[in-house]
């Protein structure tokens, strides 16, 4: 593969500055995950340690109290080790074992199936745990993005038996569900609490604003990802996706991508200066209107932070004990089921 250069990138955006619980939160995503058994084999222990879940968590929400930062890593946490069961430990190569964990996972968060495997367990204790007291339109849409997310694992699995690679727009689509934001985004309107109505939820510079910051993170973190994903051959990705359909060098992608990802910021403030505007259209209250601005201010906040964490984590990098290519694991993995009932220790309960 060819040399990768990552660029000069531009953020106008200042930092966060990060959270001051992130030491405290982190030490309770901890306990929770091994609760769970979620770190299936040293290896997952070791990608997991290079992740910094807390890290992310931190920057992208700098001002959480130390309860819901630590409900907000554990949901990281439990995104990352799914992610890599898909990406780097064989399940997105098998299209059987890719279905059923979906299946499992989708039936889990939708209330129709009783989990097993240690990931569904987790998931299952974070949306018992997140959904309380939320309204009936945060859970829908919070459901919607989770099995949303879940399903792109899917597509990949079957484009990927197929031999087939997608065209950069048809990508681009399916990358603002793949990267996961969504949830992310939803968990904003938890403590404090914001649970907007469903009406202003969808008001268009809300929607364009969501989707900017989506698409940034997506075509940032394929940046960032790109030389450790073309040493995997994990070509899910859009420099990838660009060099193969348009040709030239995959550093030439790299410069494509990027200007992708910087028009995300200026949609990104288009798309808030048009918020205020909307509100008084839509005649929302005073209340209402304060609550969607802090529900902006968020979304600024996870582009920023983001940002920062790429450059700080190192998942980001090639590891050099890991195998050379992406295979089933030699163990039992995190969709395992487990062979009897299981009961968290008290580090479940945060």
């Amino acid at each position: 593969m060819d040399q990768i250069t990552l660029p000069a990138f531009r953020m106008p955006f200042p930092a966060t500055g990060g959270n001051p619980h992130q030491e405290e939160a982190g030490l309770r995503m901890w306990a929770w995950a091994e609760a769970f058994g979620l770190c299936t084999s040293p290896g997952v222990r070791r990608r997991m340690l290079r992740t910094r879940s807390e890290l992310w968590c931190a920057l992208t929400d700098p001002t959480a109290g130390p309860g819901p930062l630590a409900l907000r890593c554990q949901w990281t946490f439990w995104a990352f080790v799914v992610d890599d069961a898909f990406d780097d430990d064989g399940c997105g190569q098998d299209l059987a074992r890719s279905r059923a964990a979906i299946d499992e996972l989708t039936g889990v968060v939708n209330g129709v199936r009783r989990p097993t495997s240690p990931a569904a367990l987790a998931l299952a204790d974070l949306w018992r745990r997140t959904r309380a007291g939320r309204s009936s339109s945060w859970r829908r849409a919070f459901r919607a993005d989770v099995t949303g997310w879940l399903w792109t694992y899917w597509r990949e699995a079957v484009e990927r038996a197929a031999g087939h690679t997608p065209l950069p727009e048809d990508y681009l689509t399916h990358r603002r569900h793949s990267i996961g934001m969504g949830m992310f985004l939803d968990l904003f309107e938890t403590p404090p609490a914001i649970d907007l109505p469903e009406h202003l939820r969808r008001l268009p510079a809300l929607l364009a604003l969501r989707g900017a910051v989506v698409d940034h993170i997506a075509l940032y973190n394929d940046i960032c990802s790109a030389r450790k994903e073309g040493a995997a051959g994990y070509y899910h990705n859009a420099v990838f996706v660009l060099r193969h359909h348009r040709g030239g060098t995959v550093q030439q992608a790299v410069t494509e991508v990027d200007a992708l990802r910087a028009a995300c910021v200026e949609r990104a403030v288009s798309a808030e200066e048009q918020l205020p505007a909307q509100l008084a259209a839509a005649g929302a209250t005073r209340p209402i209107r304060a609550a969607v601005q802090l529900y902006a201010g968020h979304h600024r906040s996870l582009l920023r932070g983001d940002f920062e964490y790429h450059a700080r984590a190192e998942r980001y990098r090639p590891d050099p004990e890991a195998p050379p290519a992406p295979g089933p694991p030699p163990g039992p993995d995190v969709f395992t089921p487990r062979p009897r009932p299981y009961r968290p220790g008290t580090g479940a309960a945060a």
